[in-house]
């Protein structure tokens, strides 16, 4: 069986008795006014493709963590690009950071966060609430610090594995 060949010399010209590409904005073929069904035609199918790409291209973006500081919102980035999640990061209020992804991916961010424990919780702890205040601590706050100092070298170290 002969594979079918084609040669330029068999399709009509641009110009000629064939129907140009562009038909729908320069009027049709040699000049030619396009039929009316091609005229009413074609500004319907560039409507409706240019529609169908601005809803496909337009994704809402979510908040997915807010009012972080620098580094945790850097972690949190980094883990969601590393997974192909798309994500960005914007400055926040006095200092600090959010991190927004698209609504179709929010989901599957929150989920990969929770995995790897992100956000880090920031320790803070029975150490800032009996800061030091006055000119002599009584024998109970000294304490009290000790063994918050105690706990939180016990956090870290246990965070960090």
């Amino acid at each position: 069986m002969k594979q079918p060949s084609f040669h330029s010399s068999s399709l009509p010209p641009i110009g000629g008795s064939g129907v140009s590409p562009d038909c729908c904005l320069a009027g049709g073929a040699g000049g030619v006014p396009p039929r009316p069904s091609q005229a009413t035609r074609c500004p319907a199918v560039l409507l409706a493709a240019a529609l169908a790409l601005l809803v496909s291209g337009c994704d809402k973006e979510t908040r997915l963590n807010s009012n972080l500081e620098e580094s945790q919102a850097n972690l949190i980035v980094a883990a969601l690009l590393d997974a192909d999640i798309p994500c960005h990061k914007t400055s926040g209020d006095e200092g600090t950071w959010n991190v927004d992804v698209s609504e179709s991916r929010f989901a599957e961010a929150a989920n990969l966060l929770e995995k790897k424990g992100l956000p880090r919780r920031a320790y803070n702890g029975v150490g800032e609430v009996f800061k030091k205040s006055g000119m002599v601590s009584s024998p109970s706050e000294e304490r009290i610090r000790f063994m918050d100092a105690l706990a939180q070298d016990l956090a870290r170290t246990i965070s960090g594995i």
